[in-house]
């Protein structure tokens, strides 16, 4: 079985009984049904190279406190910048040097509910991996804000009520908000999936952001999520935070097929640190 969905392709072989044999998915991995004893018959020692730590993009000076971090100036190299949609509510790029702002939180009076136009048609949208439409979607969101009524303060229970139910762990898979709803269980993609169908079932306008964060002197892929609540503001239901820290990069924004652009940072973007506070 082959699926193609805006850029992203994961090949499956199934058997008759609907058991998954085999996956190719994103950035290259493959996965194969094995037993025990032939997953682990090749392992000695440290087990090989560690794939998270291949895959992290190393950094000149570090930051102190990433997770307390409001402000980031970072030099970037290695890629050809304008290839990524570096500019947004809370970052801006001039030349080669990129300035990450953490917005400020003020009390915002916007309800839910209020958005309508082209501009925010692809934010509201249900899709095929974004099911904000399904009747289990919504009455969780439902559940969750009961009687709030306004967009701020419902976007910050619904990034909270992921934070607090989700089981984190790796997940190599296309993530799917209406199956993670289900297993309550995965990695940063599977949490930005879940909150911006719950987001968008409660009429907020929503967006995936994928790119990079800063964790132990490096910098790691990650996905989150972006909220209109009168404004556009980032909010992480992995690390729950809202807004997120200034070390969280974006480079692409929209749908879940944008992790794919994230794969062509690995091993080429080269990012010296500048400022942090």
């Amino acid at each position: 079985v082959v699926m193609d969905f805006m850029g992203i392709k994961v090949k499956s072989w199934i058997d008759e009984t609907g058991r998954t044999l085999k996956e190719e998915v994103l950035l290259g991995f493959k996965l194969v049904l094995s037993t025990d004893t032939e997953a682990t018959a090749d392992i000695a020692g440290s087990g090989g190279p560690d794939l998270l730590a291949a895959a992290a993009v190393p950094v000149k000076n570090a930051i102190k406190n990433p997770r307390e971090t409001t402000y980031v100036k970072l030099k970037l190299g290695g890629i050809k910048l304008s290839d990524y949609n570096l500019n947004d509510q809370r970052q801006k790029l001039t030349g080669d040097e990129l300035e990450i702002r953490k917005e400020e939180i003020y009390w915002s009076k916007t309800p839910i509910r209020t958005y309508s136009g082209k501009d925010m048609e692809a934010d509201l949208a249900p899709n095929l991996l974004i099911q904000s439409d399904a009747p289990e979607i919504i009455e969780q969101s439902r559940q969750i804000l009961g009687d709030e009524h306004m967009a701020q303060a419902a976007a910050r229970k619904l990034n909270t009520w992921v934070f607090q139910n989700l089981k984190k762990h790796p997940t190599l898979s296309v993530p799917n908000a209406l199956e993670t709803l289900q297993t309550k269980a995965g990695d940063c993609n599977e949490h930005a999936a879940l909150l911006t169908a719950l987001l968008r079932a409660a009429g907020i306008p929503a967006r995936v952001a994928v790119g990079l964060v800063y964790f132990r002197d490096k910098f790691y892929y990650h996905a989150w999520c972006d909220a209109y609540v009168g404004r556009w503001i980032s909010m992480d239901a992995t690390l729950g935070q809202f807004p997120a820290d200034a070390t969280h990069i974006s480079f692409a924004r929209g749908g879940l097929e944008q992790q794919v652009v994230v794969g062509s940072l690995i091993g080429r973007l080269e990012a010296e640190v500048l400022e942090s506070k």
